[in-house]
């Protein structure tokens, strides 16, 4: 930015010598085209400087968001975040499985009896880690599917990690998934909503 703004300046400064130049000489139209490059230059250098105060304006808000989210994490809001990553489609049937990468994110470190849930209002056939099969429990009306922690990565003790492979075991036009993540001191959960076509 600074070398782009040097340059400027020096059209401006060159295009004022040209112009008094030929302003003596009285050549209208090198007076004309003159104008209008420093014209343009003051335009230009006026964008650039308004630019960079607005990236860094941008960069100022971001890193203060970012450092509230931290700070929030970081005193004791005992929130857990899911996400869900689908391996090749989001496609589920009953004719093969789906697989799903669930990532979670711990503001602190975790121990051992860090316990996943998923509950889902349709029965399904839930494998994890690519082969293990989980059963549900069928409770008020919900099926649950515990999973146990060996089953869970874990990567610098915040952050977990674990494979699924859904399978539908009959045809409906949706099902509502709720995942669920906690601890004795942490809880987090995620609901979606998988609509079949």
């Amino acid at each position: 930015m600074q070398f782009l703004n040097a340059v400027i300046q020096f059209l401006i400064i060159f295009g004022t010598a040209l112009l008094g130049l030929f302003l003596g000489e009285g050549n209208t139209y090198l007076v004309i085209m003159i104008s209008v490059i420093i014209l343009e230059a003051v335009i230009i250098a006026y964008l650039i400087n308004k630019i960079t105060k607005i990236k860094e304006e941008m960069l100022s808000t971001r890193e203060t968001f970012t450092s509230e989210i931290l700070s929030k994490k970081l005193k004791g809001e005992n929130t857990v975040d899911i996400t869900v990553f689908p391996k090749k489609s989001t496609e589920f049937s009953t004719n093969k499985y789906t697989e799903l990468t669930l990532v979670i994110n711990t503001p602190i470190e975790v121990g051992n009896n860090f316990d996943i849930q998923i509950q889902s209002d349709k029965e399904i056939n839930l494998k994890v880690a690519e082969f293990n099969e989980i059963k549900g429990i069928l409770h008020a009306g919900k099926y649950l599917y515990f999973i146990k922690n060996n089953y869970i990565h874990k990567k610098m003790g915040k952050y977990l990690k674990c494979h699924l492979a859904i399978k539908l075991i009959s045809e409906h036009n949706s099902i509502n998934l709720e995942i669920t993540a906690s601890d004795q001191e942490l809880h987090g959960s995620k609901s979606f909503i998988i609509n079949i076509k």
